[in-house]
């Protein structure tokens, strides 16, 4: 009887556990004991032995409690270690590619349209639209690596007047989210190829230059999609300047700065894949600074600083 009841005990045990009241021990408990089966008549348990059985039927439910609740704490903290990490990963992580075109005007320290006297370039250059093409790639830390390439090109055949330039820039970059602010960081290496023509119209100059490029980004989510962005960037560059009808007349170890200004509106939608497509419209300048022509040692104070600015679109996708 005393094993009978021990197998009952356990099974009830694991109702118990299931929710089930414990009163069903006591009814199989005193069901057993009205079993009119005189054989068992001389093994029916004592109170105090069903009292000791009570008490290792309360201890084994304890256990089994405790042992069902640390694995409930054990799955809840897998769970919320899994939401921390999907938290923590940037949402500009993965490849990104773009185009910005940019309706560029020029603009020049000594003036761009002769009145009176002469200006840099005799006639005002028309505005242009040009292309820069980008493509980055970001960590799910934030971290990334991006690289940029810039083409602007006015050359007037009847003044001779020319300024053309590509802007070959590659960067290390990094997200730093701040709440409805996002900040991007980026430090990196930034070529150029320049060429312009003197204030006579006569001559040209090149100026094949590297050197080293900083720079910082922000958008303020001000909407769920939108966001007004800003960003300013500083470039040093270093190389020579070449006359280009007399190659051997030229200028050693120049410094041209060079300035980026940017600010406008983004739009973001992103695709039921997952994939985000930005668009955006903006306003950015570019000044090329001490663009010289001091090309045979003499003192030049003809030194020319270029703007480039314009009204801008973009088109981005990153998946």
């Amino acid at each position: 009887m005393l094993q009978f009841l021990k197998k009952t005990a356990s099974l009830d045990t694991v109702a118990i556990v299931s929710g089930l009241k414990p009163l069903a021990l006591a009814s199989v408990i005193v069901g057993a004991a009205a079993v009119p089966n005189h054989s068992f008549a001389e093994t029916v348990p004592t109170n105090e032995e069903l009292y000791q059985m009570v008490l290792e039927l309360k201890a084994e439910n304890a256990q089994l409690k405790k042992e069902i609740e640390n694995q409930n704490e054990y799955r809840e903290g897998a769970y919320t270690v899994s939401e921390s990490s999907h938290e923590t990963k940037s949402d500009h992580s993965g490849i990104s590619v773009g185009v910005q075109v940019p309706f560029i005007s020029l603009s020049a320290n000594h003036g761009a349209g002769e009145s009176e006297g002469q200006a840099f370039f005799d006639e005002q250059p028309d505005t242009e639209g040009t292309y820069r093409l980008m493509a980055s790639y970001t960590l799910d830390n934030g971290l990334g690596v991006r690289g940029r390439y810039f083409d602007y090109g006015y050359e007037n055949n009847d003044t001779s007047d020319i300024f053309k330039i590509d802007l070959y820039d590659l960067e290390v970059t990094g997200y730093i989210p701040f709440n409805k602010l996002d900040l991007l960081v980026f430090a990196g290496l930034r070529a150029a190829d320049i060429e312009w023509s003197d204030e006579n119209g006569s001559d040209g100059y090149t100026f094949d230059g590297t050197g080293f490029t900083v720079g910082l980004e922000s958008r303020y989510h001000f909407a769920s999609d939108f966001a007004f962005m800003t960003g300013v960037r500083y470039s040093h560059l270093f190389g020579d300047i070449i006359e280009t009808e007399y190659p051997d007349e030229r200028s050693l170890n120049c410094v041209v700065p060079v300035t980026d200004l940017q600010a406008g509106i983004e739009y973001t939608y992103e695709l039921k894949t997952g994939s985000k497509i930005r668009v955006g419209l903006g306003y950015e300048s570019t000044l090329f600074s001490s663009l010289s022509g001091n090309v045979d040692n003499d003192i030049d104070p003809e030194d020319v600083d270029v703007d480039l600015s314009g009204i801008r679109f973009g088109l981005n996708t990153s998946f």
